[in-house]
């Protein structure tokens, strides 16, 4: 893990900024889906079926996000790829808390899919290559360890969040963790 000259090769830092991206993305927008379909069902009243129709649309948005931002990153720097969409889902997660028409529920989860799409795998394993040629595997299962940590650390947090306080108290903090936690990693 170590230069030849003793210092601590500088890819390890940046697997670490991965962690870290990992993990803010998936705890608060792959884990936190079913957090959010609770919340929309109980609080809005909406259908499950409805809500998990729209949920879906993050899936597709999410993709289409992962094949612009490789295209993206490969013209350039993955960090602004990365803060850009970040500022997006962001904004997305900030007003969570106010929606209460069903296409206004699509529209979230269209932008907030592709946002994450476009911020979270594609951009950091692109970079992850691009830094290691040797133990790549090992710097890959490190940077990626943080779409369990997500599920483990943030998720909860944004449960008990949303239980206590509402979907719209929780939205703001919502948004500010996941501008924290992606300032964090880059």
């Amino acid at each position: 893990m170590s230069s030849p000259h003793g210092r601590v090769f500088y890819g390890w830092y940046v697997v670490m900024a991965a962690l870290v991206i990992t993990t803010t993305t998936s705890g608060l927008a792959f884990y936190n889906l079913s957090i959010l379909l609770a919340a929309f069902v109980s609080e809005r009243g909406f259908p499950v079926a409805l809500v998990s129709a729209a949920t879906a649309s993050f899936f597709v948005a999410g993709g289409i996000g992962g094949l612009i931002s490789g295209r993206l990153v490969d013209r350039w720097d993955a960090r602004g790829v990365i803060a850009i969409n970040a500022v997006i889902a962001a904004g997305a997660l900030a007003f969570v808390g106010h929606l209460y028409e069903a296409w206004q529920l699509f529209a979230f989860h269209i932008v907030f899919g592709f946002a994450h799409g476009a911020m979270s795998l594609v951009p950091v394993t692109t970079v992850l290559a691009r830094w290691f040629n040797v133990r790549r595997s090992l710097a890959f299962s490190i940077g990626s360890t943080g779409l369990s940590l997500g599920g483990i650390l943030v998720a909860p947090i944004v449960a008990l969040s949303i239980e206590r306080y509402g979907l719209a108290a929780a939205a703001p903090w919502m948004a500010l963790g996941m501008l924290i936690g992606m300032d964090k990693g880059w």
